[in-house]
C-alpha cells in the first residue's frame, strides 16, 4: 500500500473518531430504523446529477475541450466541492482547476479562468442551484 493511501486512511479514521466520539448509539439506532431511505437515496442521486450537469456545462467553457471527458471534469468538480467544504477561502476551486488542468494538459491558470467563469455563470443563472 502506498504511503499516501495509508496517510489518507489514518486521517479519515482520526476525523471520523473526532466527529463521532460523543454520539450515543443507543439514541441514534432507533432513529435510523425510522428513517425513510428512499428519500436519502433520491437526494443523493439528485446531488450527483447536479454535479454531473455542472461538469458537463464546465466542459463547454473550456477551449479545445474535445480532449476532455465529462467524467474527468466530474471528478475534479467533486474534489473541488469537497475542498470548498473542508478548507477555507474556496481553496477547492484551485484544486478543481489544478486537477482538471493536469488531465487536459493545459496551464492551471487557464483552467482557473474557466472555473471562475463557470462559478460566475452558475451564480447569475436563474435556474442554477448551489450544491
Amino acid at each position: 500500500m502506498r504511503l499516501q493511501t495509508v496517510i489518507g486512511i489514518a486521517v479519515s479514521a482520526l476525523l471520523l473518531y473526532l466527529a463521532a466520539r460523543n454520539v450515543q448509539l443507543a439514541e441514534v439506532l432507533p432513529l435510523l430504523s425510522q428513517a425513510n431511505y428512499f428519500f436519502l437515496a433520491l437526494a443523493g442521486a439528485a446531488a450527483l446529477l447536479a454535479v454531473w450537469l455542472r461538469a458537463w456545462r464546465w466542459r463547454y467553457l473550456i477551449p479545445d475541450s474535445q480532449s476532455m471527458k465529462t467524467v474527468d471534469l466530474f471528478n475534479a468538480t467533486m474534489i473541488g466541492f469537497m475542498g470548498n467544504n473542508l478548507l477555507p477561502l474556496r481553496i477547492g476551486d484551485f484544486a478543481r482547476a489544478y486537477i482538471a488542468a493536469r488531465k487536459a494538459r493545459v496551464t492551471a491558470s487557464a483552467m482557473l479562468a474557466t472555473v471562475v467563469s463557470a462559478s460566475h455563470t452558475g451564480a447569475t443563472s436563474p435556474a442554477s442551484s448551489r450544491v
